[in-house]
């Protein structure tokens, strides 16, 4: 297991590979989109089609960015593995449960 950080007031631990794949794909959605709507719209203001449909084009090619964008992130977060393995019935169990019946 790689390190965690521990965040917030409540102690929320967040693997530091998790933190640095949510960085790297929050910059990827700040400038992929906008280098996609320059870099189309320049191709198509080359051949001589009126600026309208360049910025057209431009837009859609940074929609159609963004979009590969975030099904990539789907993607990497459910390949992600668990740190926490599942009971028998499918579901986690809850620290403060299990906490609450050792107290008892």
């Amino acid at each position: 297991m790689g390190k965690d950080i521990s965040v917030g007031q409540n102690g929320t631990v967040i693997s530091l590979g998790v933190l640095q794949k949510l960085i790297a794909f929050m910059l990827a959605m700040l400038t992929a989109p906008i280098a996609s709507f320059y870099a189309v719209r320049h191709l198509f203001l080359q051949e001589g089609s009126p600026s309208g449909e360049a910025t057209t084009a431009g837009a859609f090619g940074a929609t159609f960015t963004v979009v590969l964008i975030m099904a990539a992130y789907v993607v990497v977060a459910f390949m992600e593995e668990d740190d926490e393995p599942p009971k028998k019935d499918g579901t986690k169990e809850d620290d403060s449960a299990e906490d609450l019946k050792k107290d008892k």
